[in-house]
């Protein structure tokens, strides 16, 4: 009725649509139309109502969740962007400076959830860095917060986990806690074989706590140990710091049997490794140069020991608190 006030107006709206002429109502709008649906399904209308707020609600908190995914993502990639940093600095014997940068990155990671992985190379990292400034308390401490950060799997984070073994048994043997240095060494060599590829750094290095800190071991039976180490070494990273340092102790330890030809062919392949005696930390050079000095000493070879010895001492005297080199010179 409020669209065709009579039956003759309806009538000739239909003979102008047969006919071809523009017709002169118009469609019902859209929301007349709505309208007269919701009052005809009010319920119906109603569910639909809901249903597209709770759309838009679950797509705003979707977008929000990976928003905040995307800026964790961000920075736990800036965390270690510094953590790298800090390694780099260590290698350069700037520990003072790294030790400074792994607090900060542990401050910021406090405020992170999650990353429990980054976080206990972090604490691993300034656990291991805190012994080479010589402070082994401090260092023990770090590596008993960590333990609180550890799953119960002990397959997780293998790598962190045998970090935190190795700078307890670095700590544990500055202060001279010699039955405390046994036990961590002698499980962080058991952990590191059971959960660590071979050629892994830290599985070689715990050959060297294990070598040197377990008294089951008697002298052969340590050097036949190192032997495993430097095999294993030379197979899967022969490039590595790790190799020289393992064919250094070996070769220590025969000088010490007085197998002095065998012993200088371990320290002479150390020295010949482009990492190990081209690294950025001149103190692995100097201390194989001193412990070759040292054999050659008891070899009678007085001029090449002493060539040795005085290449080692300036660098003792600029990079170690302790001068090893001149009492021997």
């Amino acid at each position: 009725a409020a669209r065709f006030p009579s039956a003759q107006a309806l009538s000739e709206e239909l003979e102008r649509y047969l006919d071809g002429v523009p017709i002169q109502t118009r469609p019902t709008a859209a929301w007349v139309r709505m309208a007269r649906q919701v009052r005809r399904n009010p319920w119906a209308a109603a569910a639909w109502l809901l249903f597209a707020f709770s759309l838009l609600a679950v797509g705003i908190a979707w977008r929000s969740q990976r928003t905040s995914a995307d800026r964790g993502v961000e920075l736990a990639q800036s965390l270690r962007v510094g953590l790298e940093h800090a390694r780099s600095l260590s290698e350069k014997d700037e520990n003072g400076a790294a030790v400074e940068e792994l607090r900060g990155l542990l401050e910021t990671l406090e405020t992170v959830p999650g990353e429990t992985e980054l976080r206990l190379e972090v604490m691993a990292e300034l656990a291991h860095l805190l012994n080479r400034v010589q402070s082994p308390a401090e260092a023990l401490e770090w590596v008993e917060a960590a333990e609180a950060h550890l799953p119960d799997d002990p397959g997780r984070f293998a790598g962190p986990r045998t970090r935190l073994l190795l700078a307890a048994v670095t700590a544990h043997r500055t202060l001279e806690d010699m039955q405390s240095t046994v036990v961590v060494a002698e499980r962080a060599y058991d952990y590191a074989h059971e959960w660590l590829p071979p050629g892994d750094p830290l599985r070689l290095e715990s050959v060297e706590g294990f070598a040197v800190g377990s008294p089951s071991l008697s002298h052969e039976e340590r050097i036949e140990v190192l032997g495993e180490g430097v095999d294993e070494a030379r197979e899967h990273a022969p490039k590595g710091g790790s190799l020289g340092s393992l064919l250094l102790l070996k070769g220590h330890l025969l000088g010490q049997s007085r197998k002095f030809d065998e012993a200088l062919d371990c320290i002479e392949e150390s020295l010949a490794i482009d990492r190990w005696n081209h690294g950025e930390s001149p103190g692995d050079v100097a201390l194989t140069r001193y412990v070759r000095g040292n054999v050659l000493v008891q070899m009678n070879r007085l001029p090449e020991e002493r060539e040795d010895l005085e290449a080692a001492l300036p660098i003792f005297v600029t990079n170690d608190p302790v001068d090893m080199a001149s009492g021997t010179l």
